[in-house]
């Protein structure tokens, strides 16, 4: 079983950009925000460029397999060291955060300016 305090493995410097992300989108106010964690990753995907999001579910992809045998209460605390303020109920949150991260979609095209 992997050591939990492990910080080359599971620490801020083995996921810089999946760090960067909970720290920017699941901050202790995201709720008040967005609600919701999807809808704060919705919120990034709109922000973020095609790049951002790959490396960002790449560091998502890569926690969930060496977090994978686990016992989830773990996990979440290993979230949270990145500086997450959510805490994912179950894997599936999390799988579902990878899955909207994955999707490629691109930023909604805004309506034309009736004004032209």
């Amino acid at each position: 079983m992997a050591n939990v305090t492990d910080a080359g493995r599971f620490g801020r410097g083995a996921f810089p950009f999946l760090a960067d992300f909970v720290r920017g989108y699941f901050h202790e106010d995201f709720r008040l925000e967005h609600q919701t964690p999807f809808k704060a990753t919705e919120h990034f995907i709109v922000a973020s460029s095609p790049t951002e999001r790959f490396e960002v579910a790449g560091d998502l992809r890569r926690f969930l397999m060496l977090t994978h045998a686990l016992p989830f209460p773990e996990v979440r605390l290993q979230l949270q060291s990145l500086g997450s303020a959510w805490v994912p109920r179950g894997r599936v949150d999390l799988e579902r955060i990878l899955e909207l991260l994955s999707q490629g979609r691109e930023a909604p095209e805004r309506p034309p300016n009736p004004i032209r």
